[in-house]
């Protein structure tokens, strides 16, 4: 990966060069992930690490510094991440509240079969994907690996492109789903 002085590479930014793009994603990555995980947990940190600094390589141009730049995807980082955490408090109070029936006799069993359904359900839509895009989901879900692992798997050079097929394949997949 090529070196750059800040103004050099906030110029680059602004023409969207994409050494420049893959540069200023690889460099703030790992760091704004570790940041975020302060509040959310690592795979939402990394959707959303990746989704800020996509954004922030589109509005370079709006920015007069590289450190201005870099501060302001921090704080969108940041209030990414307390969004998404009062979402998921939110979605744990109704789930605290919910009056759930007493199960009776072979609701276990009941509740086996359903998750047996859905989960060949799950591998049917999958198959019914682009092949790569399939790999990724795989991998990211099911072998729980990090985007840089992916990437190094798959052999695509931009994390920012195999984020993007995972939320298409993701979309995709919804609207394979019956449940």
């Amino acid at each position: 990966m090529k070196k750059y002085s800040d103004d050099e590479l906030l110029s680059l930014l602004k023409v969207c060069d994409t050494k420049a793009q893959s540069c200023f994603y690889e460099s703030n990555f790992r760091p704004m992930v570790k940041y975020a995980m302060y509040w959310i947990r690592r795979d939402a940190a990394e959707d959303i690490v990746s989704e800020r600094l996509m954004i922030a390589m589109g509005i370079a141009v709006n920015f007069d510094t590289l450190c201005h730049l870099i501060n302001s995807t921090y704080i969108s980082v940041r209030n990414a991440s307390i969004n998404d955490l009062r979402k998921d408090n939110t979605r744990k109070k109704v789930e605290a509240n919910v009056k759930y029936p007493v199960a009776d006799q072979g609701t276990a069993l009941d509740i086996e079969k359903i998750y047996a359904e859905m989960t060949a359900q799950v591998l049917e839509g999958l198959k019914e994907l682009p092949p790569e895009t399939a790999a990724i989901i795989r991998s990211f879900y099911l072998e729980e690996k990090s985007i840089t692992e992916i990437k190094m798997g798959t052999g695509i050079e931009k994390s920012n492109t195999i984020v993007k097929k995972k939320q298409r394949g993701l979309g995709l997949l919804r609207s394979f789903l019956k449940f």
